[in-house]
């Protein structure tokens, strides 16, 4: 290859030229001997010095040309150059995304499409992305340019496709060739299989009736659609045969489907929400099979009426989310759904105050079945795969620790989950110290019950009362498992609380689980004394490593099995059999504790 590089070196082509164009101007003194002749020879040489700088040029264009070809020839031997073709498409299917980003305040919602470098990283690549259909079906936001409507629509071929449409009333907006979002969405109405539709004005209705019609959504499986009034009076409907999942933003209004019936998803958020129109929309779903309502409350409760109940025997999961807790009863009241679906109702507790009482009698009627109860901080939602992301991650942010969590497990129905939130009137959350669990448990106690393990963690700030449970655990003498997290001074109230006499408290207590808790080795062995002198003893221990103030050595004997776990980390328990009497090989465990 050195001679490439001698023949096209720039500085020995430049040397050579003007050599020659010396040699060629000596010549010229020599035989020109008149002024105008001199002139002449002189432009002579200018004209073959510009054709000379244009086949330099041309020459540039080709070794440029020739560049890529080696490019192209070198990428043929590299590994990436060895990739099929579908696995370069699954690459850059991949690499694709869509980004939404919400303005609460006026419920704009944004939309960017992004679409990687990637597609070009060279010819072949570029050419694999170009015909594979499915890299373009998601279509860049209407109202758009038309070529680059034109460009996804053709090169997505017939494949379904996911369209974002933002309506706005900008005058003649819509009479722009370039920006016809009516007209495109009419024109791939069959083929679009999502439709995310915004507008924050009073158009909405409008639109569709005067661009879309009755035209069939022949493909239309999700609907999502975000605006701040539909007009009652509209005839529209969308006329969708294939949709299973509505996501509904506002005011739903009750025939806004051709199609109700065939819905399973339905995700329904609007302001001051009430159980007698969330009914009448269900009364048309009988096929669904998860419910997800939220209401954003702005007026004061009015009084609920009785009405006909509403059946959906296929739902598999019910989540209602800030109704007041009248209209929240009145609506579960009114459903009939199958023992086997998860039901989680969450309270935001914004203008009246709701009392432990109240929330009690929500999870009273579930008690009876519940085998498994889980008392805990409420936690910020995760949303379901037909919910909002966007809704729950802004209403639920920075909200850990600021509510109460029942969680109840039962083998013959569905779980049940109950959280809820205190702020203040005003919107900013209430600083709230703690909720007082004791007394929770002591209400729920009062409720049959067939319970064999409680997972509880009390909130600090508030402290146990012992009476308190003395009369809730006096209830549930099934228990088998009891997992407490609370500060020292609260577990031992609750290890007085076991202790009561004349009668024994949980007599079929075998496992308790305090991890995270420090406490007193002597205290420990007083407790796990009384219960083996009194028949019942303690069967298994579960406690973090280090955590015995004095070591273990003072209870060890006392309990068959100690269960230790890790601090911070927390990997699986690691069991230590000390047997029957506390005999066998337990050094190690005792020498770290120590």
């Amino acid at each position: 290859m050195d001679y490439i590089v001698k023949y096209l070196s720039s500085e020995a082509l430049f040397t050579e030229l003007e050599s020659k164009l010396t040699d060629e101007f000596e010549q010229l003194a020599l035989t020109c001997h008149t002024c105008p002749e001199k002139i002449s020879a002189i432009d002579v040489a200018e004209h073959s010095l510009t054709n000379f700088a244009a086949t330099l040029t041309r020459m540039e264009k080709r070794i440029q040309e020739m560049f890529l070809s080696m490019k192209q020839k070198r990428n043929m031997y590299a590994p990436i150059g060895k990739l099929c073709d579908e696995l370069i498409s699954k690459i850059l299917e991949d690499y694709v995304y869509e980004q939404h980003s919400w303005m609460i305040e006026n419920d704009l919602k944004g939309y960017q499409l992004w679409i990687p470098s990637a597609f070009s990283v060279c010819t072949k690549w570029r050419s694999v992305a170009i015909n594979t259909p499915a890299l373009w079906t998601k279509i860049p936001p209407l109202p758009s340019k038309r070529k680059v409507f034109e460009l996804f629509r053709d090169r997505s071929r017939s494949m379904p496709l996911d369209v974002v449409l933002q309506i706005h009333d900008d005058g003649n907006q819509s009479k722009s060739p370039d920006v016809a979002h009516g007209d495109a969405l009419r024109e791939i109405a069959s083929r679009i299989s999502s439709l995310k539709v915004s507008s924050p004005e009073e158009v909405m209705a409008e639109f569709f009736q005067t661009h879309v019609g009755r035209a069939e959504f022949s493909s239309l499986a999700i609907l999502d659609v975000s605006t701040v009034f539909w007009e009652e009076e509209s005839s529209f409907s969308f006329n969708a045969p294939a949709i299973h999942t509505l996501i509904w933003r506002g005011l739903l209004p009750p025939h806004s489907l051709m199609h109700p019936h065939r819905l399973v998803n339905l995700s329904y958020t609007s302001y001051s929400l009430r159980s007698s129109r969330i009914l009448d929309i269900l009364s048309e779903m009988p096929s669904l099979e998860q419910l997800s309502v939220w209401s954003c409350e702005e007026n004061r409760p009015i009084p609920t009426v009785a009405r006909a109940k509403v059946s959906l025997q296929r739902l598999k999961r019910l989540c209602v989310r800030n109704m007041y807790l009248h209209e929240m009863v009145h609506l579960l009241h009114h459903l009939i759904i199958p023992p086997s679906a998860d039901i989680e109702l969450v309270l935001m507790e914004m203008c009246d105050e709701m009392s432990m009482e109240e929330f009690s009698h929500l999870a009273g009627p579930y008690m009876p079945t519940c085998h498994s109860l889980e008392i805990a901080k409420a936690k910020p939602d995760r949303c379901e795969s037909f919910e909002s992301a966007n809704d729950i991650e802004e209403l639920f942010a920075n909200r850990h620790g600021r509510g109460i969590c029942l969680t109840l497990l039962s083998h013959v129905r569905g779980r049940i989950r109950l959280q809820w939130f205190r702020f203040l009137s005003h919107g900013y959350y209430a600083q709230v110290e703690g909720f007082n669990t004791s007394k929770l448990l002591e209400l729920l106690a009062s409720y049959p019950n067939i319970l064999t393990r409680i997972d509880w963690t009390h909130q600090s700030g508030v402290p146990l009362t012992t009476s308190s449970l003395i009369t809730a655990f006096s209830s549930w003498p099934l228990i088998t498992h009891i997992r407490i997290q609370a500060h020292e001074d609260d577990f031992e109230r609750f290890l007085t609380a076991l202790e009561d006499t004349p009668d024994i408290i949980c007599p079929a207590l075998t496992i308790l689980d305090c991890c995270g808790i420090r406490f007193s080795s002597v205290r420990m062995a007083s407790f796990l004394e009384f219960r083996k002198d009194r028949g019942v003893p303690i069967h298994e221990i579960i406690m973090t490593r280090g955590f015995a103030e004095g070591g273990v050595d003072e209870f060890i004997h006392l309990v068959p099995t100690v269960s230790f776990i890790e601090p911070e980390v927390e990997p699986e328990a690691k069991e230590v059999d000390t047997g029957s009497e506390g005999e066998g090989d337990t050094d190690e465990d005792e020498d770290e504790d120590d």
